[in-house]
């Protein structure tokens, strides 16, 4: 019989609580708690967490579990159950040193340790059996990245419990179109739910199926049935506390996919119920795999995350950032030599020295880094006190503390370099994960025999690692090929045409064996998706007169996830602000056939929305090339819509008065108007008198 050890650390627990409530006497139920699993329970980052936990990993310089935690932290979540495993030690270390175990902290971390916890299901079974849930709870990983504010989605959790005595779970997803650079094939899911509740009637993680099928009682049960794919599952869950008793009854639940799964299938739990939340504005996903990292890295960089920002201080004990042009951060004491060419989205820490000539684009370099002259990084993540020589190309690649590449070294791609290797001079590495030393690593298969890693020698300081099988995925009869390619790449690398071909077909046939036929499924078009997202935003924004900022953050947070261009954000803008009227007219319920307004009451409809949005629009509109897509706009909606053109020229003075359009723009527009149909003809017609006006009060100022 194993024997299982446990210890739990209480991090600030004694202080009182600060915030809003600090004054209060805070009873235990009314606490907010957060459960975050710690450990991941794979080797996808493996080598670099043979010796250290993911949590731990620098992301952007700073610890992920420091991400995490700040998200809980701004959330308001009052006390954490930090779970873990392996590694304990290292966690309970770097939480003692951290902000959140400061006496002014208002969160307090609880850290469990459990010495043979393999699952997320056996550590809710630990936290069942210790009686520490009071109530309903945040349940995450200490690998999520996210901005996400959480207190409304567990209010909306509870208010849904009030009318559903059975609710026991709301899952978050957030919006991910299909080919979205965070989507991995082994997380896709399907998820069904009552247009009306939100509650869920079917869930299915699909991989590489090409099929689903949907039960025809679900279908019939619900007079709105919504069929969900375009999400992201970001791995947050609220929970009530009838949650981890269920894992506790079922000891075959090794995580949250198999109790929804349980909860959606079995009679006997049927009375429980669960919901789902869809994030719209906020940032939520977890570093799942070395190319989430590299995907995730850049979005940070790009500020998606904010206020988690490399000069948002994520991390208590790091130095401040400066943030110059083309997302460029730079510490203190950093020495760049002239010449050294540094392009964009540049992360230096403290310390850090790089010589002449070297070229650096995408990449995060840690602290007291050596790099030397004629050094190319692109798309590399460099961390602590590493040493590149003279010479060296990087690119594709993670580089782990203390290494050293000599002179002339070049990793091509896709490399994973352990703690204190050395590469030796002129060596050219691809598709290769590196340790220092051969550690010697056993696992026991299912007869009981013992497998042996075995290592290929580089150099005195660099050994080639290749973790050992897991009998779990050949069990499950995953395709080991498509799986490295999946995991091991952090972006699409510039392949020949052959090895296109090559991965083209083992996609084709993994599609073919599961019935799948891109000519039966369309992509979906983002573009439409995102105007359809910002026209429902700007709506709601106008209801309900929601700030400015928050509308602005969630049209970028759309343009992030469906990958759309600046000019096509400009250009959608103006035309959800022109639909608005319509789409208002059209979301009425009424048996009565919808009369058109007049052409007065559609000005001052329209002049009210922009008048309100025009915090939004000069967020947008801030040069001449801006200007144009928003006249492109406005003359697009003009040739699609009569009622609009006998307007136009009325909101071209309106926004002239506003100063979103310059009197030159206007000017250049009209002179290379393009008639190409009768529409677009009384569109011209109608706002020429405004544009022989701008032109004579401009011949009139330069003769004065």
């Amino acid at each position: 019989m194993q024997h299982i050890v446990y210890y739990i650390y209480a991090m600030s627990s004694s202080h009182q609580k600060g915030g809003s409530r600090s004054k209060q006497n805070i009873q235990k139920e009314d606490v907010i708690q957060a459960v975050v699993i710690a450990d991941s329970f794979n080797n996808r980052f493996a080598p670099l967490t043979c010796t250290t936990p993911r949590a731990l990993l620098p992301l952007v310089n700073a610890p992920i579990l420091d991400y995490t935690l700040e998200c809980l932290g701004n959330a308001g979540v009052q006390e954490v159950i930090l779970f873990c495993s392996s590694h304990a030690d290292k966690i309970k270390e770097h939480v003692k040193k951290s902000k959140w175990n400061e006496a002014s902290t208002p969160m307090t971390v609880n850290i469990i340790v459990s010495e043979d916890c393999s699952s997320l299901g056996d550590a809710m079974r630990d936290i069942d059996a210790k009686g520490i849930i009071r109530g309903d709870f945040v349940l995450l990983h200490g690998d999520l990245v996210s901005n996400a504010q959480l207190l409304p989605i567990l209010e909306w959790h509870k208010k849904i419990q009030k009318q559903d005595k059975g609710a026991v779970m709301t899952l978050v997803y957030t919006s991910a179109s299909p080919g979205h650079k965070l989507r991995s094939p082994e997380e896709e899911v399907v998820i069904a739910l009552d247009g009306q509740s939100n509650r869920i009637l079917f869930h299915q993680r699909v991989g590489g199926m090409g099929k689903v099928s949907f039960p025809l009682e679900m279908l019939l049960s619900s007079e709105r049935v919504e069929v969900w794919h375009d999400v992201l599952d970001p791995g947050i869950a609220i929970c009530s506390p009838a949650v981890p008793p269920l894992f506790s009854d079922n000891f075959d639940f090794q995580s949250v996919d198999d109790l929804v799964r349980d909860l959606l299938v079995n009679e006997e739990v049927l009375t429980s119920t669960m919901y789902c939340h869809r994030l719209r504005g906020e940032y939520a996903a977890r570093v799942l795999a070395p190319r989430f990292y590299h995907a995730i890295s850049r979005d940070i960089i790009h500020r998606w995350t904010f206020p988690l920002v490399p000069d948002g201080c994520v991390s208590q004990d790091l130095e401040p950032y400066m943030f110059l042009r083309n997302y460029i951060y730079k510490q203190k004491n950093v020495s760049v030599a002239k010449g050294c060419n540094l392009q964009e989205d540049v992360v230096i820490g403290f310390g850090t020295t790089v010589g002449e000539k070297s070229e650096l684009a995408r990449c995060v370099i840690g602290r007291n880094c050596k790099i030397g002259t004629n050094v190319s990084l692109t798309d590399c993540f460099i961390w602590d006190n590493v040493e590149i020589q003279n010479g060296c190309s990087v690119r594709f690649s993670i580089v782990s503390n203390n290494v050293i590449l000599k002179e002339g070294v070049s990793l091509q791609g896709n490399c994973i370099l352990g703690p204190n290797v050395q590469v030796e001079p002129g060596t050219s590495l691809k598709e290769m994960s590196v340790v220092s030393e051969a550690i010697l690593q056993r696992r026991k298969n299912d007869f009981g025999d013992f497998k042996e890693q075995q290592f290929e020698k580089l150099g005195p300081k660099a050994y080639v690692y290749k973790p050992l099988e897991d009998s779990d995925l050949e069990e499950e009869g995953e395709d080991t090929e498509a799986k490295v390619k999946e995991w091991s790449r952090f972006h699409k690398l510039e392949v020949s045409s052959g090895e296109e071909e090559e991965e083209e077909d083992i996609e084709k046939d993994f599609r073919e064996k599961d019935g799948l036929s891109n000519e039966n499924s369309p992509i979906p078009d983002d573009t439409s998706i995102f105007f359809s997202e910002v026209l429902e935003s700007l709506v709601r924004g106008v209801d309900e007169k929601l700030h400015y900022e928050n509308l602005i953050l969630e049209i970028n947070s759309s343009r992030y996830a469906y990958n759309i261009t600046v000019k096509e954000v400009n250009f959608l803008v103006v035309r959800s602000l022109l639909s608005i009227p319509q789409a208002k007219q059209e979301k009425q319920k009424s048996d009565k056939p919808k009369e058109k307004p007049s052409s007065q009451q559609l000005y001052t409809e329209l002049a009210s929305v922009f008048q309100y949005s025009m915090p939004i629009l000069k967020n947008y509109i801030k040069n001449e090339e801006a200007q144009l897509d928003c006249l492109q706009a406005i003359e697009e909606h003009a040739v699609e819509s009569a009622e609009f053109r006998e307007i136009a020229m009325k909101m071209l003075h309106f926004l002239y008065d506003k100063d979103i359009l310059a009197e030159d723009t206007l000017i250049k527009w009209y002179d290379d108007f393009e008639i190409d149909s009768e529409e677009a003809k009384h569109f011209y017609s109608k706002v020429t008198p405004f544009i022989h006006w701008l032109q004579e009060a401009d011949e009139d100022s330069e003769s004065d």
